[in-house]
């Protein structure tokens, strides 16, 4: 069922055998897992069923290495969480990622890829693609001819655009059908209580003053690396790894290609079409010259520029604002922009329709953009800031520090990626000065480990020194990959969910 704490009685005592906070993709994914069952869940949102500018609110506060906006565009208090402001890029994380590299400190996580395997494939069917794969066999199923790109420097790897991204619309009605689920909309999660070392209680608040004590067995925190940190810290728990390794993807725009013929680049690198689901194919450093060049794992991929002005790029930002069901800025001026480009956007179209591919449209330029992990880096962290939120609580203090190996990450990339092109003829590859920006991928600040030494919670996700106590999502990655981290975080949610049945 759905209720609204705003409906209950103020200071009402909720007594659940398992609460989850935050109804994102990772809280989505693990209160599924109880839906037919006798265990039962209490699953807590601070937004309500669409987004609302006040509670946006709550996501504010301080920033250094990365603008503060992130904190509020990258984030969303709805129900579905992020997945609202998420276009639906699905892709598991490379095998590398979970071994322990001697030339990245702190790498690794306490188990292989093969532990997630079974939950990948069951994250797949949360997001309906099932029985998609992320390699060069997407071109082959579009008769796209693979370029010969050296497979020791360079190997290519599909992402996977969901269908149906927000995970809010497309699983609400379940939500509402289920006697085993409750969910508790306008419910915000302010502290967390433990006693004698064991988990108690939760209090939340409502917009409009009410408070709520849901006590449970256990309690998961999902609300995302920046929220569970902030939360455990405002509340006293855990280790002093807490809040420590924060993570994103450096992202730049690192690069310009030069060629003569872009259309044979949009053949081979444009989006392609399939039933609702979209494929992105990008180039990947090879896990050989990762090692030989000591860097970290990255992707590129060619970015077609048609001017602001375009009728593509304003057919675009429409069909962006209509997919997050959200009105277009601007929308007679972009219908404007559309109907004088009608004779260029015609044949665009055709082509997206029939053929299922992207516009293969000579674009003004072309440039390369690269998406970079980054090291784990315990200095990289989310603290308490000074300042308090309309509920008293602290807001968190986010400082994202990159590294000289980050960096040299997405160099040695640029450099790859100039050498193979020129050598296959695809065009000149020149770096360029580029402003680093992260991609709303906040990873890292609780976690997993074997050493409490260097983990804020366990293998399985439990808050070092809090028994009961878990988190879900991407605070748990030691590591982050290259690799968007949504199909991974779901994929360890539902395995947690595994574990607490058990």
């Amino acid at each position: 069922m759905i209720e609204d704490l705003r409906r209950l009685e103020d200071g009402a005592e909720l007594e659940t055998d398992v609460c989850v906070v935050g109804a994102g993709a990772a809280g989505i994914a693990l209160a599924r897992e109880f839906l037919a069952g006798d265990t039962r869940v209490i699953l807590l949102e601070s937004g309500g069923l669409r987004s609302d500018r006040a509670e946006e609110a709550l996501n504010e506060g301080e920033a250094a290495g990365m603008s503060a906006d992130s904190l509020t565009e990258g984030r969303e208090r709805v129900l579905g969480g992020t997945t609202a402001l998420w276009a639906g890029q699905c892709l598991p994380a490379e095998p590398s990622v979970f071994e322990p590299r001697d030339w990245v400190a702190h790498s690794g996580w306490p188990f292989d890829e093969r532990e997630l395997e079974p939950f990948y494939r069951r994250a797949e069917a949360l997001f309906r693609i099932e029985g998609e794969v992320y390699d060069e066999r997407v071109w082959d199923s579009f008769g796209v001819e693979r370029p010969a790109v050296d497979p020791s420097r360079l190997v290519h790897r599909f992402t996977v655009w969901c269908p149906h991204p927000q995970l809010g619309r497309l699983y609400r009605k379940e939500l509402e059908r289920s006697a085993a689920v409750r969910v508790l909309l306008h419910a915000t999660a302010t502290r967390v209580r433990a006693t004698s070392g064991r988990f108690e209680a939760v209090t939340v608040r409502g917009p409009d003053g009410r408070t709520a004590t849901v006590r449970a067995r256990r309690c998961v925190l999902a609300g995302g690396a920046i929220e569970n940190a902030r939360l455990l810290l405002a509340s006293g728990l855990g280790n002093d790894v807490v809040g420590r390794y924060f993570q994103d993807h450096p992202n730049s725009h690192s690069a310009t290609v030069e060629t003569d013929r872009p259309a044979r680049l949009q053949e081979i690198y444009g989006l392609l079409y399939r039933r609702g689901v979209r494929y992105l194919p990008r180039l990947v450093l090879a896990p050989e010259l990762q090692r030989s060049h000591q860097v970290l794992g990255c992707a590129a991929y060619p970015v077609f520029h048609f001017g602001d002005e375009s009728a593509i790029e304003a057919s675009r930002r429409v069909y962006r604002a209509l997919r997050g069901r959200r009105r277009p800025e601007s929308l007679g001026r972009e219908l404007g922009l559309i109907a004088r480009g009608a004779p260029r956007l015609a044949p665009v179209v055709y082509r997206r329709v029939v053929h299922r591919r992207a516009a293969r449209v000579r674009p003004e330029r072309v440039t390369l953009q690269t998406h970079a992990e980054q090291a784990p880096n315990p200095d990289s962290r989310v603290t308490l800031s000074q300042r308090r939120d309309e509920f008293g609580e602290p807001l968190p203090k986010v400082d994202w520090r990159l590294t000289d190996l980050d960096r040299r990450t997405a160099e040695v990339m640029v450099e790859t990626v100039a050498a193979e092109f020129g050598r296959l003829g695809l065009g000149e590859v020149r770096a360029q000065p580029a402003q680093v920006s992260d991609a709303f991928h906040q990873m890292g600040t609780t976690r997993m480990g074997s050493d409490p030494a260097t983990s804020a919670t366990d293998p399985d996700g439990q808050v070092r020194e809090v028994a009961g106590l878990y988190a879900a999502g991407a605070s748990l990655f030691p590591a982050a990959g290259y690799v968007n981290p949504t199909l991974t975080l779901a994929a360890l949610a539902i395995r947690l969910g595994d574990h607490l049945k058990s």
